[in-house]
């Protein structure tokens, strides 16, 4: 191939100059004849050549095409790259704004050469026997995954890419049914996932209102400052409360989901809160507040003096306990 480049250089230039001898040229009366003779001979000869070697000419002559087409695409399959990369690069985080800039000048640059290359590749493609797809400018920079590169399995250019090349992942629609498939897989999954996770949240949620609730009945007296700002606390959370469940609402309205919003039953309580007769009530769970009520100690003549002291020493720890918890819970979600 390098031969046949090196002959079809110097048959240009050999053309350029045969122009300007031409055009200097001079033919008189006596010098006409000569000069068609030997204009005939190399004509003759030349055809001669041509006959002898069109065969292997031709050859040679798609080899060269077809390499000048690969060259083409992998010039383009280069620079696209290299901009799918920037803009990658250019849409992460921790990207200062000097280096965004930077790359903004650099994918500029790139653009005017992805240009050039677009043409080129276009021309080798019209080139080639039979001509191949070309290429606009629209769908270059519309290239956002290597796959959307359908040139890069181009069955004439590379070796080992026929097979490849037809098989149906190796389609656009191929690979397009492909993506759909597994995003409707992954969405089934993620609706498994959402029966589990939504009714734990809407549990967790109901939960804390119980607890909050109950800690304010509880510091209302002996502490109203800390009962108020838990009872601000409860309604800054049930603002939030109220768009969860609105959105859950809306999701269930979808086809195909099957959450359910009723809320379950916590595992355990939280330390330092067993319950009160008071939130369960109020939280509508009559069996919760019966038990607790069975469970509240008969009066204070059936115990020794030393016994009722205890127990007051054990509830002031433990009151004590709930009031640095809430205070820590509450700075934990104000940060």
């Amino acid at each position: 191939m390098e031969y046949f480049t090196a002959l079809l250089d110097m048959y240009t230039l050999q053309a350029s100059v045969d122009e300007a001898a031409h055009t200097w040229t001079v033919v008189t009366a006596d010098t006409v004849d000569k000069q068609t003779h030997r204009t005939e001979t190399a004509h003759r000869h030349l055809l001669e050549k041509r006959n002898n070697a069109l065969k292997m000419w031709l050859e040679n002559e798609k080899r060269v095409k077809m390499r000048t087409y690969q060259q083409a695409i992998d010039n383009l399959e280069r620079l696209v790259v290299s901009r799918i990369f920037e803009l990658t690069k250019m849409n992460m985080s921790h990207t200062g704004y000097k280096m965004r800039k930077h790359i903004g000048k650099a994918l500029q640059t790139r653009s005017q050469a992805i240009r050039t290359a677009l043409e080129r590749y276009n021309n080798a493609a019209c080139a080639l026997d039979p001509p191949r797809a070309i290429l606009q400018w629209d769908q270059v920079i519309d290239y956002a995954f290597l796959s959307d590169f359908d040139l890069l399995r181009d069955p004439g250019t590379r070796e080992g890419i026929q097979e490849m090349s037809n098989r149906i992942w190796a389609t656009p629609a191929g690979r397009a049914t492909m993506d759909r498939y597994f995003k409707i897989k992954r969405a089934e999954e993620e609706i498994d996932r959402l029966n589990i996770e939504i009714p734990r949240l809407l549990t967790y949620m109901a939960d804390e209102d119980r607890y909050l609730q109950d800690q304010c009945l509880r510091l209302q007296d002996s502490k109203p400052a800390l009962a108020h700002q838990i009872s601000r606390y409860r309604l800054e959370r049930a603002r939030f409360y109220d768009q969860h469940h609105i959105r859950f609402a809306r999701l269930c309205k979808r086809p195909g989901v099957t959450v359910s919003l009723t809320t379950g039953k916590v595992a355990g309580t939280r330390r330092g809160w067993n319950g009160s007769a008071v939130a369960e009530a109020l939280a509508g769970d009559e069996q919760g507040a019966s038990q607790i009520a069975s469970d509240v100690p008969p009066s204070s003549d059936q115990f020794a003096d030393d016994i009722e002291a205890d127990d007051d020493d054990d509830r002031d720890d433990t009151e004590e306990q709930v009031e640095e918890q809430l205070i820590t819970l509450m700075d934990t979600f104000s940060v």
